[in-house]
């Protein structure tokens, strides 16, 4: 997984040193409470294993 986070990027957002961490990361729950702001409502919260999380969110329609 190391060897894969070093091959790609996004284009004007630099990488940290950790991995899967960009400069103006947030925590998590930031994350999620963020994407509230937004419009979205968070679904669901899956553990994927013991260092991955994902949220499952959908934007309410207006």
């Amino acid at each position: 997984m190391n060897l894969e986070w070093n091959l790609w990027a996004i284009k004007g957002v630099q990488k940290e040193q950790r991995q899967y961490s960009f400069s103006h990361s947030v925590p998590f729950e930031e994350y999620n409470r963020l994407l509230g702001e937004q419009g979205f409502v968070v679904r669901e919260v899956v553990a994927l294993d013991e260092q991955s999380i994902m949220t499952i969110a959908n934007k309410e329609n207006p």
